[in-house]
């Protein structure tokens, strides 16, 4: 009598496999699904047949495997290939990457007395790089372009000069 309740949960943690791998592959937990599977496996099989897929998880998927990639005006997602977005209207100039020597974080401020201070100069060297690779854009357009490239270098700023970093960009762009 043992060594079928041990076979059933053997075959019960088997079949709980099924719905967690189905589960998986529409962006859901797995360990979740395995153990809704091992309990009561036909109505999770039922269950995870019927559910759609996490639409942020497919997505990502979709840039990862290098399909797509998002609109920078509208952040739809659009064909790799795209010259103009679907969604939007808007012409899909590939996006310049900086020079990496503009993306590190350390060259926009400098400590004096264990307080940073925003090194202006480095960013409005940083802007007029930027400028300069406008092909036409102006303004937000320009700051929509270039903002996962701004965020990076904020992200690695001391939490007190994120704002101050920001702003003085976006305005020395603007004004331009």
């Amino acid at each position: 009598m043992e060594g079928v309740i041990v076979e059933l949960f053997i075959l019960a943690a088997f079949l709980g496999l099924i719905p967690a791998a189905i589960a998986k592959s529409k962006g859901r937990s797995f360990g979740a699904w395995w153990l809704y599977g091992c309990l009561l496996f036909i109505v999770a099989i039922i269950h995870v047949l019927l559910i759609s897929g996490d639409a942020r998880d497919i997505e990502e998927r979709q840039i990862s495997e290098n399909d797509m990639r998002r609109c920078p005006y509208c952040a739809e997602l659009v064909k790799k290939e795209a010259i103009k977005c679907k969604h939007c209207g808007s012409d899909l100039h590939k996006t310049k990457s900086l020079p990496s020597e503009f993306l590190i974080a350390s060259r926009y401020y400098t400590v004096e007395d264990g307080v940073p201070e925003l090194n202006r100069g480095a960013v409005a060297d940083l802007a007029c790089e930027i400028l300069s690779s406008a092909n036409g854009l102006e303004g937000d357009g320009l700051i929509k372009k270039h903002d996962n490239q701004i965020q990076s270098i904020a992200k690695g700023l001391p939490p007190q000069m994120k704002g101050e970093f920001l702003n003085y960009y976006t305005d020395i762009i603007r004004a331009s």
